[in-house]
C-alpha cells in the first residue's frame, strides 16, 4: 500500500528527489539553495547537504544557486547535485 509524507524544512519549491538504493534515506534539492537528508521511514530531517565552499571565518557554506536536481551513486555512498 501507498504511504505518504510532508518531509517539513525547504523555505522553497522542491524541484527533485532520490531514494538511497537501500530505501533508508530519500535527498532532495530545492530552490532554497539547500539539499537535505532525510529518514524515509519516519520523514525525520538528518541534515543539510553543503557545498564545500568556505567563507572567511571557516563555515561552509550553502549552494550559490538553486539546487535543481539530485542524485545518488548506486552504492549510496554519494550525493551529486
Amino acid at each position: 500500500s501507498w504511504r505518504f509524507r510532508t518531509l517539513t524544512g525547504h523555505t522553497g519549491m522542491v524541484m527533485s528527489a532520490a531514494v538511497s538504493p537501500d530505501g533508508k534515506l530519500i535527498v532532495t534539492a530545492s530552490s532554497d539553495y539547500t539539499a537535505r537528508v532525510w529518514r524515509l521511514s519516519d520523514g525525520e530531517y538528518r541534515r543539510t547537504l553543503l557545498n564545500g565552499e568556505y567563507t572567511s571565518n571557516g563555515r561552509q557554506t550553502s549552494h550559490l544557486a538553486c539546487v535543481s536536481s539530485v542524485a545518488m551513486t548506486p552504492d549510496g555512498r554519494h550525493v551529486v547535485t
